[in-house]
């Protein structure tokens, strides 16, 4: 279907080095947090800073976003 197209054609713009997948943290409160480059580079605990507090980093969390290669990334780590 049409999903599976869209993950063809974004998994192609990745391996060209058009697009760079990230993995982004969010707050329960406000948002993204942070970016990371890999799901491997996120960790269990990261501090929130609409809440000030550490927040545990859970999978509803975390999601999959794209950032044109080029350009600065919405959030900064």
């Amino acid at each position: 279907g049409s999903v599976d197209a869209l993950a063809l054609k974004l998994t192609r713009l990745v391996r060209q080095g058009m697009l760079r997948q990230l993995v982004r943290v969010s707050s329960p409160a406000a948002g993204g947090i942070a970016e990371f480059e890999s799901y491997s580079e996120v960790p269990q605990v990261i501090y929130d800073p609409s809440t000030a507090q550490d927040i545990e980093v859970t999978p509803e969390r975390l999601t999959l976003v794209y950032d044109v290669v080029g350009h600065r990334p919405a959030l900064s780590k």
